[in-house]
């Protein structure tokens, strides 16, 4: 079972309606979502291996990614997209964008293995070919 590195529910939903109230006073009309997946998916393009970043988010990032046309490849963990996502789009970018600031708190970057189940032997090891390919054309 994958209790680890999830938060509070209720912590995410007063964060993500923090985030939209600050993001609609400065850009009434729009929306929050669309604007946050294009950001993730140009710094994603810039830096493919960023992905790393958004820990056991990642999948549930790149499922709204591919939603939107900005991921690259269709691998998938869904078994980990399900377990890491928000309640809707918005939770999942939001979730992902809090993992992330934790994750460069607290690892060295491109560290890909977290231990998601206490019960389990071995830690989950993230690797995504589609991104680890583009970033290799790249030459990063």
């Amino acid at each position: 079972m994958y209790t680890e590195f999830k938060f509070d529910p209720v912590e995410i939903q007063d964060l993500a309606n923090e985030i939209r109230n600050r993001f609609q006073s400065r850009h009434p009309g729009q929306k929050p979502e669309v604007y946050g997946v294009q950001i993730m998916a140009e710094m994603l393009e810039a830096d493919p291996r960023k992905y790393l970043t958004y820990g056991p988010y990642w999948w549930a990032l790149k499922e709204v990614l591919m939603q939107y046309g900005l991921a690259y490849g269709e691998t998938m963990d869904q078994e980990i997209a399900r377990e890491y996502r928000g309640a809707t789009n918005y939770q999942t970018l939001v979730i992902a964008e809090r993992f992330q600031e934790f994750y460069y708190d607290n690892y060295f970057v491109g560290a890909n293995s977290w231990h998601l189940d206490p019960d389990a032997v071995d830690d989950y090891i993230l690797f995504d070919p589609d991104y680890e390919r583009a970033a290799a054309e790249r030459g990063l």
